[in-house]
């Protein structure tokens, strides 16, 4: 990532979220191609878990950066 991703740091954001929620469909598709292994399995839906809601959080961050921005 160049410096000029981070020109607009909401477009980073969202690129980030949208990394994370990457990572998480591909943790959820290894858990199930996983499946008879239950320890490796419970790992990678806590992976999952995690990412989804790092997701979460950066597009909140995005939106409320946005938000502020406009309204300052």
């Amino acid at each position: 990532m160049d410096e000029q991703h981070f020109a607009d740091p909401v477009t980073a954001l969202s690129e980030l979220a949208t990394i994370a929620e990457q990572v998480a469909e591909l943790s959820d598709q290894a858990r199930r191609d996983l499946a008879s292994w239950a320890t490796v399995a419970a790992h990678l839906a806590q992976a999952r878990d995690q990412a989804t809601a790092l997701a979460r959080s950066l597009r909140h961050a995005a939106g409320t950066l946005d938000h502020n921005r406009r309204s300052a």
